[in-house]
């Protein structure tokens, strides 16, 4: 089961794609999958587009994504629905683990406008100061204002040293433009480094089948660097794989001492599902965990966790709210279904779908963010570290 980014799952066989009529018959195309005598209406009312409607010839396939499109609406939840094939197919062909020529940054439409969702650490993207919820105007002076997902991904890519001009706004602050050299990006799911002799970071980009594996490499050099401290970073995270978030709560909570979320299907009662224990059990290391707007799903089940049971602060902003799952199948189109099969509480039985997660520290980004490589919510998490464990430490030692 996939949270934020899902699993493609191939269509039964014996599904059958259903015929496109020749304008000449006006035969009523079959609508295969149709399963409730309501949904005759549609083809009465194609029967008469067929016969009457001006704009000949019609085109099938947009009817049947527009048809599909307002059944899916009618639901009241915009996780479930259709994407259409070419956005499916980029979907699918973004890279998980392999290497591109881009800037490191992900695109999506957020309340009709493009902005970024997801910054790889360590990119022209991330150094230049790029966050997710910045909004992006234009690429290479051109407007990306009615482009699908194809074409900003064609203008964000291209060989690794060339150039990419963004016009990126940031809240109310004026619109600005920053050229970034296109690197040769590797998609990893987890980074680290020291930030001080005492003070480890690890940034968790996403949940995938090799995030728990870079997870312990990550800690075990935390160890070894002798860190006292650490910092969890899971801004951006969109999420993904249950089972890798779950993974990685038990790095940092016992799976004995409460469940990291509860599951919930249809009307059926809640049932708790705990952390999945490591092989040398958690770490006790005293730590802060970093969200923002676009920490979402998987990466909302661990921060709620470790808020709950007082294992971390949170430091940042309000998460994005998806207590939601989703199962993805792939179309005979060559679209994708999404459907919402789940919602997952927090250990306190909370819903945040649409609410979100409220940080223990609110530390909005600033227009300074990325210039000269500063980072006001990660000093405030490093200050935060220093004031309460450290510093607090050396007077023990001293007393």
């Amino acid at each position: 089961m996939a949270f934020g980014m899902g699993r493609f799952l191939t269509p039964p066989t014996t599904i059958v794609a259903a015929s496109v009529p020749s304008r000449t018959t006006a035969t009523v195309p079959e609508i295969p999958l149709v399963r409730s005598q309501p949904f005759a209406i549609l083809s009465e009312a194609l029967q008469y587009l067929e016969q009457e409607f001006y704009g000949q010839p019609l085109d099938y396939d947009k009817l049947a994504q527009g048809a599909l499109n307002g059944m899916l609406a009618s639901l009241g939840d915009h996780n479930t629905r259709y994407i259409e094939p070419l956005r499916a197919q980029t979907l699918r062909d973004t890279p998980a683990g392999g290497r591109y020529g881009g800037i490191g940054s992900a695109l999506d439409i957020v309340n009709g406008v493009w902005m970024v969702v997801n910054i790889t650490p360590g990119t022209p993207a991330d150094g230049a100061g790029l966050r997710p919820g910045d909004a992006v105007l234009e690429i290479n002076d051109q407007s990306i204002e009615d482009l699908d997902l194809v074409s900003v991904n064609q203008l964000l890519s291209g060989p690794p040293g060339s150039s990419a001009v963004l016009k990126v706004k940031r809240g109310t602050y004026p619109a600005y433009r920053i050229t970034l050299a296109r690197e040769e990006i590797s998609a990893v799911s987890v980074t680290s480094k020291m930030l001080t002799s005492q003070i480890g970071y690890i940034a968790l980009n996403i949940f995938t089948e090799q995030t728990t594996k870079e997870l312990d490499a990550a800690l075990k050099n935390l160890s070894e660097a002798h860190g006292r401290v650490v910092i969890l970073d899971l801004r951006g995270n969109p999420g993904g794989l249950l089972t890798t978030s779950l993974e990685v709560a038990g790095r940092f909570i016992s799976p004995y001492g409460g469940p990291v979320m509860y599951w919930r299907e249809g009307g059926t009662a809640a049932h708790p599902l705990p952390a999945l224990p490591a092989l040398h059990g958690p770490t006790y290391l005293p730590m802060v965990v970093l969200v923002d707007e676009s920490s979402a799903s998987a990466a909302e089940i661990l921060a709620a966790a470790l808020q709950y049971y007082g294992r971390a602060p949170l430091v940042g902003m309000h998460t994005y709210g998806k207590g939601t799952v989703q199962n993805v199948h792939l179309l005979s189109d060559g679209g994708s279904l999404r459907i919402t099969t789940a919602h997952w509480l927090t250990p306190g039985k909370v819903d945040i779908t649409g609410i979100g997660i409220i940080p223990d520290f609110e530390v909005e980004r600033s227009i300074n963010d990325g210039k000269a490589g500063f980072d006001g919510q990660l000093a405030w998490a490093q200050f935060l570290l220093t004031q309460t464990v450290l510093n607090q430490n050396q007077h023990e030692v001293g007393e």
